[in-house]
């Protein structure tokens, strides 16, 4: 569905919390990661605190505790200070609190955050600074299992109520965060913040569900060739015919999938790719 221009939020109507510690951010989607998830991860401040009335080098803020020469929260700090990994071997599927600031890693490094009033939930190698709370679920991002793809798949299959924020980050960590409050589309804020549809995503990554990285990218580009239309070359109208030909399952639902450049796509190829358990009859191979 494309990118998203972040609408103002009442924080009252989010927030309401007897907590001083738990409102750090005037930006409501980053403050509701922060207050259900974030905090946890929150080691020693090593940088000097800001006059307050200082302005928020992100949202513009000029009334919430800010810290060192890049002038942000303690939200943004949690999110990008380098901190101690876990290891689930060692650690037990519930790390506990430790120290948290050798510097391994950071929740801005490619961790995925969902966190609201009804959910909190985070995958990631950062250790927690503190002990996490029975309701808070930490999953350590194992590639070969496809834990972050799962996440992701889960949200899709079945989101959680509203309010709620998704997070997948990466190395620049000065996105907006917006704030779900609805389930039929779901903004997932980042680097690369976008809007999906989530019933569209999610029948997309049943359809492709079983198949390897290199077979979805040529699901996607099957379907770009599909839209192409009269434009086709007669190579690739044939390439076309003998790809649907030789995969009926995949081949019929060409045409009610989403074109394979939109956001809808592009996740469900990011996690049909890694998410590996079988699915029965597929039907293709998609060679």
């Amino acid at each position: 569905m494309g990118r998203q221009k972040l609408s103002p939020v009442d924080e009252s109507l989010l927030l309401p919390t007897a907590d001083p510690e738990a409102v750090v951010c005037a930006e409501p989607g980053r403050q509701m990661a922060y207050r259900y998830v974030l905090r946890y991860f929150l080691g020693r401040i090593k940088v000097a605190p800001q006059p307050l009335g200082t302005a928020c080098s992100i949202c513009g803020a000029t009334d919430r505790q800010l810290y060192g020469d890049k002038r942000v929260c303690r939200a943004q700090i949690a999110i990008a200070s380098k901190r101690d990994t876990w290891d689930p071997v060692k650690d037990g599927p519930r790390p506990g609190a430790r120290d948290n600031s050798s510097g391994g890693t950071c929740i801005a490094e490619g961790n995925i955050v969902i966190a609201g009033p009804h959910v909190a939930r985070i995958v990631t190698k950062v250790a927690p600074a503190q002990d996490l709370p029975d309701e808070l679920e930490i999953a350590y991002p194992t590639e070969k299992e496809g834990v972050a793809a799962k996440a992701l798949a889960a949200l899709l299959r079945d989101p959680p109520a509203p309010p709620y924020v998704v997070m997948v980050t990466g190395k620049n960590a000065s996105y907006p965060v917006g704030v779900n409050f609805g389930r039929g589309v779901v903004q997932i804020s980042g680097p690369d913040g976008h809007q999906v549809d989530r019933a569209v995503a999610d029948r997309l990554v049943a359809s492709l569900q079983g198949l390897s990285a290199s077979e979805v990218k040529k699901v996607r580009r099957m379907r770009s060739l599909l839209s192409a239309g009269p434009d086709r070359s007669k190579k690739d109208t044939d390439e076309l015919n003998r790809f649907r030909a030789a995969n009926p399952r995949i081949g019929s639902l060409l045409f009610e999938m989403p074109s394979g450049t939109s956001e809808e796509f592009k996740l469900a190829e990011k996690i049909a790719s890694q998410v590996v358990d079988p699915v029965e009859d597929t039907g293709t191979d998609a060679a």
